[in-house]
């Protein structure tokens, strides 16, 4: 059965994995990462980073390929990376796979026996430490206080921190998918007799009867704030309660029939700048390292850049020929055609 709520799952940039070689020479860099509340230079301090985490066969994964890993992603959002079981073993089987094949990699010694294979490597090994120095440098960047930007960007759009009224609600589901329709409506009008009487404990009943499959994890507690988040029939039945152990009546919706019980009425607030300081002077902070970042580059760009223009045009040529019917010249110009109009933008991929 679909999710009652309409969940939007946040797909993120897909974790690149390298070969393990680039993992224990980028190691030697060091950066910072927040534990908690705590800062430190090392992460994982109590363990050392030769720490096995996983194995399988000769092969195995240590903290300290999880550290190169996890420390190329954002700070504030290395916790956010492993807190995650599904995606910490995702992550940890990925890399182990590549630590299976590298080390079946080096058994045969293909570094030294293809020289192809060494210069990507090598390119794999420049790629990484070029993205570490430039981190490195990025962190150098003169320190500033956001504090006064924070503020002045949260009193300029103070209403983007707007929170919505919202209705907390616990609900009971009972579904007409195992069961037919006329089964599902007798028994939660019976259930719902039952739970208006004195004493009913709705979430016992929540657990036990609910055909909800979220209710292990959130016990069928809800929040209706945002227009659209739920399904009509159920969004407009929940704020039609006004008083805290109110009962709705039955609402039948496509997943079946619920029982809604008012939990209370938060009303519309601003969150105050307090709250989304910390939030607001991350972005900032972010911005002015990107700033730092690209002017790093120009800087790099500035210096002449020398070429041999005979060994660009060899380049053309190094891998072989087009295939002919790629190799298409330019037609002659025919001097009674009509001039050709202007290329007509494009819009860009949406993916």
């Amino acid at each position: 059965m679909k999710s009652l709520k309409s969940i939007r799952v946040l797909n993120g940039s897909v974790l690149t994995l390298i070969a393990v070689c680039a993992f224990s020479l980028v190691n030697s860099l060091h950066a910072q990462v927040v534990l908690g509340a705590v800062r430190i230079a090392d992460p994982l301090k109590a363990l050392p980073q030769s720490t096995v985490v996983v194995s399988r066969g000769d092969a195995s994964v240590t903290l300290a390929d999880v550290d190169a890993l996890v420390m190329k992603a954002e700070e504030e959002q290395r916790a956010v990376l492993v807190s995650d079981d599904k995606r910490l073993a995702q992550m940890l089987e990925s890399t182990m796979l590549i630590k299976q094949l590298a080390k079946q990699g080096a058994a045969l010694n293909l570094v030294e026996k293809d020289a192809f294979i060494k210069l990507r490597v090598q390119r794999a090994y420049d790629e990484e430490l070029a993205a570490a120095t430039m981190e490195y440098l990025a962190a150098q960047a003169p320190k500033e206080s956001f504090t006064q930007l924070a503020k002045e960007m949260y009193l300029a759009n103070e209403s983007n921190y707007a929170v919505p009224k919202s209705h907390e609600v616990q609900h009971i589901l009972i579904g007409n998918q195992s069961r037919t329709d006329a089964e599902a409506k007798a028994a939660v009008e019976k259930l719902l007799i039952e739970m208006s009487a004195p004493g009913a404990d709705f979430t016992a009943a929540v657990l036990k009867v609910s055909d909800d499959p979220s209710k292990a994890q959130n016990q069928g507690f809800l929040s209706v704030s945002k227009p659209d988040e739920f399904v009509a029939a159920f969004d407009a039945a929940a704020r039609a309660l006004k008083t805290p152990n109110e009962l709705s009546p039955v609402v039948k919706t496509e997943y079946g029939y619920h029982i809604l019980k008012l939990l209370k009425v938060q009303p519309a607030t601003v969150q105050s700048f307090e709250t989304v300081q910390p939030s607001l002077e991350a972005e900032l902070r972010r911005d002015h390292q990107q700033k730092y970042r690209s002017k790093l580059l120009s800087d790099l760009r500035a210096a002449e850049l020398k070429s041999q223009p005979d060994v660009i045009d060899s380049i053309k040529t190094r891998y072989g020929t087009l295939p002919e019917m790629l190799d298409v010249k330019p037609a002659a110009a025919d001097a009674n055609a009509p001039a050709a109009s202007p290329p007509v933008p494009q819009p860009q991929s949406a993916n």
